[in-house]
């Protein structure tokens, strides 16, 4: 993988990809939906994943690297696997448990394109850190739920 330092954002779907992302690590910590379920840092990342999409068909760009060809393919046995159960079962787990490797495939694949750009690791890196220290204080005041 060659990483670009220093590049120019001129795609405005790479442009929303990159800020979503930004927004998805920023709202990642903080549950404010019923627990067990999506939360709105995931409905973030599925619009980063849209603009990904967008911004791969608008360059021509279809590679996958391997690391994720692999994951991706192991996706796709687990949802068939689980979806022949569900046939046979009619149990909507088996969907749902195929649901959230599919949203995994979706995050490595986001991931691995703001991975070449080594300004973005780099405000991903400050917000990561930045919530830390918010958790800090709010584990320290005692003010989460």
């Amino acid at each position: 993988m060659k990483v670009e330092v220093g590049k120019d954002y001129n795609n405005a779907a790479e442009i929303f990809m990159i800020l979503l992302m930004y927004m998805y690590f920023i709202l990642k910590p903080l549950y404010l939906l019923q627990s067990g379920g999506m939360q709105a840092a995931d409905y973030v990342l599925v619009g980063a994943f849209m603009c990904f999409i967008i911004y791969r068909i608008q360059t021509k760009n279809y590679k996958i690297d391997k690391g994720n060809k692999v994951y991706l393919l192991f996706t796709a046995c687990t949802c068939v696997i689980n979806g022949i159960y569900f046939l046979i079962y009619k149990h909507i787990s088996f969907i749902i448990s195929s649901s959230w490797y599919v949203f995994i495939g979706m995050f490595l694949l986001v991931i691995s394109e703001c991975y070449m750009r080594q300004d973005v690791l780099k405000r991903i890196y400050n917000i990561i850190n930045i919530n830390i220290y918010i958790q800090f204080v709010i584990w320290l005041f005692k003010l989460g739920r």
